[in-house]
């Protein structure tokens, strides 16, 4: 089983590395706090804010706030719907504007244990709405396309409060796009540790995303996360 969620993986970081393109990098902190509630055997909920910063972008920054809520399927699968709102700090022609996007999203995921380890997997969609800006401020309307994310996970429990969760995930656009069908893949390598209801995360996520036709960049996220359980 272990080697073949080995080959599931390195399919999945095929299509980030395949096409010829004009690389740059840079460095993120990604900081976020996240509150969970059970409210039955069945369904459960959560909701929390992202802070992601451009340390080689002054004043560029991503807020993002989130809620979601997830029900079992069964037989390891669950389903869930959710609302997402980002907050883009970034240049717009020469001034800084705050760009909001509205993203509904929903998924399916399935999680399968084996051993000390679990092996999970989700397939997301997301509509996502753009605020339109022009000449440094926000004008009328938006732009609306969608976004289909492919997400492997495997944990790794080092000890009953202690655990390591390895993911890759591929992010492919669709709808007014303009060229760039492949969007983004990210690969983390996440550290977590329980203290009673509070789960405190930390690890590195390499970014790998496309800005435009023939320009991607290599983004070095370092994650720092707290979590609680209701």
């Amino acid at each position: 089983m272990r080697k073949e969620i080995i080959i599931i993986f390195l399919f999945t970081n095929i299509g980030a590395y395949t096409q010829e393109r004009n690389l740059s990098s840079e460095f993120i902190l990604w900081t976020y706090l996240t509150q969970k509630i059970k409210f039955s055997d069945t369904y459960s909920g959560s909701i929390g804010t992202q802070y992601r910063s451009f340390t080689d972008r002054a004043g560029d920054y991503h807020l993002f706030f989130f809620a979601m809520i997830t029900g079992k399927l069964g037989h390891g699968f669950s389903a869930s719907l959710g609302f997402m709102n980002l907050n883009i700090n970034q240049f717009v022609d020469t001034e800084h504007v705050l760009v909001p996007e509205l993203r509904p999203v929903q998924s399916i995921q399935f999680s399968y244990p084996i051993s000390k380890s679990a092996f999970s997997w989700r397939l997301m969609t997301e509509q996502r709405f753009f605020r339109k800006a022009a000449n440094g401020e926000l004008v009328n309307g938006y732009i609306h396309n969608w976004r289909f994310r492919n997400r492997f996970a495997y944990t790794q429990f080092l000890s009953e409060k202690f655990k390591l969760i390895w993911s890759s995930e591929v992010m492919i656009n669709a709808g007014d796009i303009g060229v760039n069908i492949f969007d983004q893949h990210r690969t983390q390598a996440i550290f977590t540790y329980n203290i009673g209801k509070w789960n405190v995360e930390s690890g590195y996520m390499h970014w790998f995303f496309q800005t435009s036709a023939n320009h991607h960049e290599n983004r070095h996220t370092w994650m720092i996360g707290l979590s609680h359980s209701l």
